[in-house]
């Protein structure tokens, strides 16, 4: 039977027992003294013993360590055997790695929690798992996958195969082939996609390309948001060109040709509305026709935010309003100097074309009766 010291076998029942026994153990301790004194000298019965019959000394016990149990109202020591210990020290100050798998965990507290071929050498980095994942930025982290790499600063890449966080405070989801290259860009997934400027992001979809800063590419094939603070909510074959900042595509194969705009292929049922008749209430006739029409100007123009300058056709707000004052309306939110920016209902005047078709149409079939 093992020796222990009385201030030993103190230690390891002490706060173990229950309320009402520690004065019964600690008088017995009492007869022991802190010299040596074997382990039958103190003797207790189960009942002084809480739920579990075995008391570890130490929480941290290792193979080899002297542990003291307590069994059928008497105290013995036994030995901890040995262990195939799970995790070990990398290479790096206060790194941990697994002892099997190849990982290597080079950096200032790097961590690397399994899987196999993986390297941290970017200080407090972090790699989950998975196969030849690199996590080389300084609290940069790779939560798995294959031949991931979080590069830059407090960058993350979450899984998938071959991405890459490259830049600072970057970060990609999974997917195949993604590259967050600028500081703050994000890929949620996909593959083949590129964020290279600040503040850039791609959903999903496949070989897109967020080239502006805060540009975003929700999904879709072959995009390309170069324009400031552009837009292109998926469809394939998109462009929104670098002078054109704010810009918004909605479709397929488009490119902008002017700021502050938002491009469409078609708009149809917008809203769930239809042409018919069984979803509408309040009909009436239009009663605009030839006569306000023939009193519009048509006109070319382009806007002074537009950098391309293009040609735009139609009609100016004021015009309309001063002849048609009921299809005049302001915009919720734009002003001009402090003015709210004036717009008109472009559908009634479309609509109102017909009317004074009608209405030349009788007066030539008048003219021909004659």
């Amino acid at each position: 039977m093992a020796t222990l010291t009385g201030t030993e076998i103190k230690n390891s029942y002490q706060g173990l027992l229950k309320t009402d026994d520690n004065a019964v153990i600690t008088a017995s301790l009492k007869t022991i003294t802190d010299g040596e004194g074997t382990l039958s000298a103190l003797s207790v019965s189960t009942a002084q013993i809480k739920a579990t019959d075995i008391i570890i000394s130490s929480m941290s016990a290792s193979a080899g360590q002297t542990v003291i149990v307590g069994a059928n109202g008497l105290l013995q020591s036994q030995t901890v055997a040995p262990t195939t210990p799970i995790f070990t020290t990398g290479s790096g100050p206060n790194s941990i790695k697994p002892v099997l798998g190849n990982n290597s965990a080079s950096g200032n507290t790097a961590t690397i929690g399994g899987g196999r071929n993986n390297c941290v050498s970017g200080e407090c980095s972090t790699i989950g798992g998975g196969w030849c994942n690199t996590s080389a930025g300084n609290s940069a982290a790779v939560g798995g996958g294959y031949c991931n790499n979080s590069a830059g600063n407090y960058s993350a890449v979450g899984g998938g195969h071959c991405n890459n966080s490259a830049g600072n405070y970057s970060a990609v989801g999974g997917g195949y082939l993604n590259n967050a290259s600028a500081p703050l860009a994000v890929i949620s997934g996909g593959m083949l996609n590129l964020s290279c400027s600040i503040g850039s992001t791609i959903g999903g979809g496949g070989q897109n390309n967020a080239i502006g800063e805060y540009s975003t590419i929700s999904g879709g094939r072959g995009n390309r948001a170069c324009g400031y603070a552009s837009g292109i909510f998926a469809g394939e074959g998109n462009t929104t060109r670098a002078v054109d900042a704010n810009s918004f595509i909605i479709g397929v194969g488009l490119t902008s040709t002017a700021s502050n705009y938002t491009f469409v292929n078609n708009i149809c049922n917008v809203g769930g509305g239809t042409s018919d008749e069984r979803l509408k209430e309040d009909i009436k006739p239009l009663t605009i026709g030839l006569n306000e029409l023939s009193q519009l100007e048509p006109i070319s123009y382009n806007f002074k935010v537009d950098d391309s300058k293009a040609i735009k056709y139609g009609f100016l707000a004021q015009c309309v309003h001063k002849i048609i004052p009921e299809l005049a309306l302001f915009h919720p939110t734009e002003t001009v100097d402090g003015d709210k920016v004036l717009q008109f209902e472009k559908d009634a005047i479309w609509s109102s074309i017909i009317n004074a078709i009608k209405e030349l149409k009788q007066r030539l079939e008048t003219l021909e009766n004659k």
